[in-house]
């Protein structure tokens, strides 16, 4: 393995000295902004990654200075950090460091700490893009320009497992997000917080960063996006949204902004990119379930907080492809205590499913949790899909009822590659998962048996 290699370019630092009182200065007095870069080669197999330590925890511990605009700091590998002593200090100003891309364009991501953290501790940052800073050689680079837009290529190293929606767990939705990753971490080994304060974030991206392929655009007229972070918990996207508010994205003319994500607690994760505002709900659903009632299914959700809520939706399918509207409610509009809202579909009869559409004032709709229901008295427990998402093979169950059964995964000679007993599906959806490491290319089945029922569907592994 290559030994990292901190690089200094231009007139970076000056005032660098090791120790509480220390400072970063990075001055640009001349025509071309300097930049700090840890490696020219930012491939994780050539490069063993390095710490930059910020040992003094005054938010102007990194300083920047000069007639031009910032200069940077080029990460562009996950494993290029910069660790800040930060430790109990809150900001006045916020802790801001100014990050660049390989065309030496800065993009800022500052954190504002209202409230100093409980115990010692460091945050750890770094950022990279689909394709990393390539030097002279031409080493580096990790996914092709053309294939750029396609995050789940280089997604993994900042622990990121998939790219896709929060409802239903299946597509890709790459094409809906920036082309970049960053890390923010206060649990990182050694020194991580007893508990990650609660800070409030502006992240600024290069309109680059969103390459040709994706379904948003970039620049003063470009899709609005709000942040976004990946909880390792659950293994999802979206479990906590962080709602856009009116001029809390800002497009520019080379570097965009989203700001105002306030986030702390058992809701912090360290990796963070930007999606599509339009696609993330302004409400964070609590609950949503379907109950019978006097013969007719009723439909039952609550909210914990809103966001510039309009209405709520409710719509049915049989076949999970064509959907028509039951109903619709008012919604509260902006609230951060619970709400509560039923709607009855009067047509019910046998199994069906049922999704929630939110509506903004502003005219945006958004869908969120799907959920089947029935009032036929049988136990509504079906496979709805399989699919093979590069790391695992997953199955989704439809139940109108709590059941257990035990999940096997089989070849097509009836060999058990996997299993997963007493596995509780949830009136709604469940998804299980097995990872595919080793399984080799070929047809695969799913089977879901307990003592009353055996449901099998077959899954492609690629």
């Amino acid at each position: 393995m290559k030994k990292s290699v901190l690089l200094l370019l231009g007139t970076v630092m000056t005032g660098m000295a090791w120790g509480q009182a220390a400072r970063i200065v990075i001055e640009n007095s001349g025509a071309t902004d300097p930049y700090f870069v840890w490696n020219p080669d930012p491939r994780p197999a050539q490069n063993g990654g390095a710490y930059l330590v910020i040992d003094n925890g005054a938010q102007n511990a990194i300083t920047y200075i000069g007639a031009n605009t910032t200069g940077n700091f080029r990460s562009e590998a996950a494993q290029n950090k910069i660790r800040w002593n930060i430790g109990t200090n809150s900001s006045a100003l916020p802790y801001t460091i100014n990050w660049g891309n390989q065309a030496n364009v800065g993009f800022p991501l500052a954190v504002d700490i209202a409230t100093a953290p409980a115990g010692a501790g460091s945050f750890v940052f770094s950022t990279y893009s689909y394709y990393p800073y390539l030097n002279t050689s031409g080493l580096g680079g990790a996914v092709a320009p053309a294939n750029a837009w396609n995050n789940t290529l280089y997604m993994a190293d900042a622990g990121v497992t998939h790219m896709n929606d929060y409802t239903t767990g299946l597509p890709n939705n790459s094409d809906q997000a920036v082309d970049r990753f960053w890390i923010i971490d206060t649990k990182e080994t050694g020194w991580a917080y007893a508990a990650s304060p609660t800070v409030d974030l502006t992240f600024n991206y290069a309109n680059a960063d969103v390459q040709g392929g994706n379904v948003i655009t970039a620049g003063v007229a470009g899709t609005a996006l709000d942040a976004q972070r990946f909880n390792t918990g659950v293994n999802k996207w979206g479990d906590v949204l962080f709602p856009g508010c009116p001029g809390c994205w800002v497009g520019g003319a080379t570097v965009s902004q989203v700001n105002s994500v306030t986030v702390g607690g058992a809701n912090f994760f360290k990796a963070w990119t930007l999606t599509n505002r339009s696609l993330p709900l302004p409400v964070e659903l609590t609950s949503f379930k379907g109950i019978c009632e006097n013969n007719n299914v009723k439909l039952i959700w609550s909210t914990a907080t809103e966001t510039n809520s309009a209405s709520f939706t409710v719509e049915k399918s049989r076949d999970l492809t064509t959907w028509e509207a039951v109903g619709t409610v008012n919604a509260a509009g902006n609230s951060v205590t619970q709400q509560d809202y039923a709607l009855v579909d009067e047509m019910s009869d046998g199994l069906a499913y049922y999704r929630l559409t939110q509506t903004d004032n502003n005219g945006d709709v958004r869908v969120h949790d799907m959920i089947s229901a029935s009032c036929d008295g049988a136990n509504g427990t079906e496979i709805v899909t399989t699919w093979d998402d590069g790391t695992n093979v997953s199955v989704m169950v439809s139940s109108t009822i709590d059941v257990v059964h035990d999940v096997i995964l089989m070849d097509m000679q009836g060999k058990t590659m996997g299993s997963k007993p007493k596995q509780t599906m949830v009136n709604g959806m469940t998804i299980i998962s097995f990872p595919k490491e080793n399984l080799s290319t070929g047809i695969y089945v799913f089977k879901l048996q307990n003592s009353t029922q055996v449901l099998q569907r077959k899954v492609m592994v690629y």
